[in-house]
């Protein structure tokens, strides 16, 4: 077993036992070699490994990190076999790792299970139920326990229920400043990505594309959780029901930056939120399909838009650029500033509103297009409520 893993660890300076585990039916462990550097800022103290050739896991095996780690894949991958592929943390332990590609390949059908705040969490979830990184904590809340990921490709998972590609849970935290979260899929939640149950996911480089739910969020599924997008590509991923690009219930959305494009799904092409606060400061929300809202569908949601920009969305039915609705409670909408411009629906090329209230501050809105009813904002049955007070409305 030692020559197998020798094969593909690069030795340099001291070899260190029992860093990482690789864990099989039988439950063996193994060592693999060390890189051990005491030089860098944020990553001084941490294990460092480096890949020369892949690494091919045998059936339900998986390799365990309870340090803080740096795992460079050198244009490597390891591939996993009907599993997760690698577990962050443990019972009472937290860790992070950083996962890079210093030769800027891929890492393919790369996922992660980081352990759960249930010690049963093999069993409550099964090791191929969820595909991708599961970054969630042990018995005792840790909310240190999170990745961070450079680089890489992570692809080629399926989830089960939810998570194709990553799987964030109970307060974690996963930081994406790099890399591709790309080619997952999902039959439950998150193609690309999966975040619930008070854990945080952070974009703020990198592309998730081309990830599919048969259900809702095809790009990120949000629950309970937060989900930051500072910067990066939401592109191109589909969903059955709602959310192509985001889906978030009960949560927290912010946009700062970053682009939104090319999503589809019957709600919400780029965004489906529901009972949620969506906050857009920046970025761009464009290239959508839906049926019903076409750049976003908020539903029972708050949203406030400081900036950025809603352009070129379709819907087929309602509210090109977005859908604003509600049946209970106090929705509100604040349009402070940023564009609502040339996108297309039946009704409500820019906004269609049901039964909730629109602040129109500032900003602009101009060239959206209908086959019936009004260009810009559509007021169904005048049971919602406009308040104009300064955006700039061109038909």
């Amino acid at each position: 077993m030692q020559k197998f893993i020798r094969k593909f660890i690069f030795v340099m300076f001291i070899v260190v036992a029992l860093a990482m585990t690789l864990v099989g039916c039988g439950k063996k462990e193994l060592q693999i070699s060390e890189r051990k550097e005491e030089n860098q800022l944020d990553t001084q103290n941490y294990r460092k490994y480096t890949l020369e050739d892949n690494i091919y896991l045998k059936e339900g095996a998986f390799i365990t990190i309870q340090e803080n780690t740096l795992l460079d894949l050198n244009g490597h991958a390891i591939i996993g076999n009907n599993s997760y592929v690698i577990q962050v943390g443990g019972v009472n332990k937290k860790a992070h790792l950083v996962l890079q590609d210093s030769a800027g390949t891929n890492a393919e059908n790369m996922h992660y299970l980081a352990y759960s705040k249930y010690t049963n969490s093999y069993s409550r979830y099964g090791t191929s139920q969820q595909g991708g990184v599961d970054t969630t904590n042990a018995p005792t809340f840790l909310p240190d326990s999170y990745i961070t990921v450079h680089g890489g490709l992570i692809t080629g998972g399926s989830g089960a229920f939810s998570g194709g590609g990553v799987y964030v849970y109970e307060g974690s935290r996963f930081d994406m400043l790099g890399g591709t979260i790309a080619g997952n899929n999902t039959s439950g939640g998150g193609g690309g990505v999966y975040v619930a149950r008070s854990a945080m996911f952070s974009l703020r480089g990198g592309t998730i594309k081309g990830n599919s739910s048969a259900g809702y969020g095809g790009g990120i599924y949000v629950a309970e959780g937060k989900c930051n997008i500072y910067g990066g590509d939401v592109q191109g991923n589909t969903a059955v029901a709602g959310g192509g690009g985001v889906y978030t219930i009960s949560s927290e959305l912010n946009i700062t930056d970053g682009n939104i494009a090319q999503n589809s799904a019957r709600f919400g092409g780029g965004v489906n939120a529901i009972t949620s606060l969506v906050s857009i400061f920046g970025g761009n929300i464009r290239w959508n399909l839906a049926q019903e809202g076409g750049g976003m569908s908020a539903f029972n949601s708050n949203l406030e838009m400081q900036s950025g920009t809603v352009q070129q969305n379709v819907a087929t039915k309602l509210g090109g650029g977005i859908k604003f609705a509600q049946t209970e409670g106090n929705a509100v909408f604040n349009l402070h500033d940023g564009q609502i411009i040339e996108n297309a629906a039946k009704q409500g090329g820019g906004i269609y509103l049901l039964r909730a209230s629109i602040h129109l501050n500032g900003g602009e809105m101009k060239n959206n297009k209908v086959s019936d009813s009004d260009k810009n904002i559509y007021n169904f049955d005048n049971l919602g409520t406009v308040y104009f007070n300064g955006c700039k409305i061109e038909e």
